[in-house]
């Protein structure tokens, strides 16, 4: 079981580092960009390999960063062996919520 669980650990993205990316992004850009004007952002799903964009405007991202440990990912982009919940829906993402922040 603890293998299972490291082998999980290590074919997971570092969300962390992802968001931290996010966050200097939409700090440079919150004030130039008019409000209904999107940005790419990196996707904070936890699979490895994604660096899908997703395009929020400062308004969504700040909706989707609420609480610390919520993230925004393209839709669809959520991992069934992640215990998480899918918070917000919209067309163009998704909020996420780790059941065990």
């Amino acid at each position: 079981m603890v293998i299972e669980a490291q082998r999980l650990a290590e074919s997971r993205k570092d969300i962390a580092a992802w968001q931290a990316y996010n966050r200097r992004r939409w700090e440079f850009e919150r004030d130039v960009l008019p409000l209904d004007e999107r940005m790419p952002f990196v996707c904070e799903c936890t699979a490895l390999h994604c660096l899908q964009p997703v395009e929020l405007t400062t308004l969504e991202y700040e909706a989707a960063h609420m609480c610390d440990h919520w993230t925004a990912v393209a839709p669809h982009h959520v991992v069934p062996e992640d215990r998480t919940r899918v918070l917000m829906r919209h067309p163009h993402f998704w909020v996420v919520e780790p059941l065990n922040p």
